[in-house]
């Protein structure tokens, strides 16, 4: 995931990609839910900012820079700019797995190895049968 963020990071004055994919920890859970890193430029970290929060935020200021800069390893930020907008929530987390199918019985294969995967293997191609039958019956 770095690799293909840097492009657009340096584009926006981040050298690296650290800090926008860890920015939850380094500010802490409350000031992520309501800010985004936009830029880094000459020491001036500009943050979007919800508008109610804003003010908040501006108290704020001198901790996130001093966590930022601790996080960084050097005095990258000296002043912090906020630009009031609308703050999309994170990404929606996926739903759960499925729980692995129930392996069937196989008989007659010395190798246990062998057994076992040959046993799963079965049990998935189960579990698949049943799935399309199933989106059969509700297609028609």
């Amino acid at each position: 995931m770095e690799r293909g963020l840097a492009p657009t990071a340096r584009k926006h004055g981040f050298s690296e990609t650290r800090l926008l994919l860890r920015w939850e920890s380094v500010v802490g859970t409350e000031i992520a839910a309501w800010t985004r890193p936009l830029r880094l430029v000459r020491g001036v970290l500009h943050l979007r900012v919800a508008s109610a929060w804003a003010t908040y935020i501006q108290h704020q200021g001198p901790s996130i820079r001093d966590r930022v800069n601790l996080f960084l390893g050097r005095k990258a930020v000296t002043r912090i700019v906020l630009k009031q907008g609308r703050i999309d929530p994170p990404p929606a987390a996926r739903p759960p797995m499925e729980p692995a199918p129930e392996p069937v019985a196989v008989s007659g294969i010395s190798n246990p190895e062998l057994s076992i995967t040959l046993a799963r293997l079965g049990g998935a191609v189960q579990a698949r049968q049943k799935r399309l039958a199933a989106s059969r019956k509700t297609s028609h």
